[in-house]
């Protein structure tokens, strides 16, 4: 799980640069950061690891094999995700699906996966935004 949870920062911090998102949350304390944790983590990535990775990449790459699983189910994961819809957005969200769905790829670990995204959100939405 380290691993996840630094990929997960490590992912944030580039795409807070893209997006300079306004926080999700009033203010950082621990509180708030446990609601925003738990609704990002059940509610967001968990459902969309669930889809991109766990059904939509796996289905086609019993089809197509890994590597067109792979980039077909990190391009419409990044289309889905970005609610910025610039370019940037969209190229950023889909290579973070790339990461993901490569990470997913080698461990086969959903926990994994939808850490690192849980986390990702958390320090992009919650973290971030308050101390840059």
């Amino acid at each position: 799980m380290p691993v996840s949870i630094l990929l997960g920062i490590g992912l944030a911090l580039f795409e807070y640069n893209i997006l300079v998102p306004d926080p999700l949350i009033p203010e950082p304390d621990l509180l708030n950061l446990f609601i925003l944790a738990i609704i990002v983590i059940f509610f967001s990535a968990l459902c969309e690891e669930i889809i991109f990775r766990s059904f939509l990449q796996q289905s086609i790459e019993e089809n197509s094999g890994p590597i067109v699983g792979l980039l077909i189910a990190s391009v419409i994961s990044g289309f889905m995700s970005s609610g910025y819809s610039s370019y940037y957005e969209i190229f950023f969200a889909s290579f973070a699906g790339l990461i993901l769905g490569f990470s997913f790829q080698k461990t086969r670990s959903l926990p994994f996966v939808v850490m690192a995204h849980g986390v990702n959100n958390i320090f992009l939405f919650g973290i971030l935004p308050f101390v840059t």
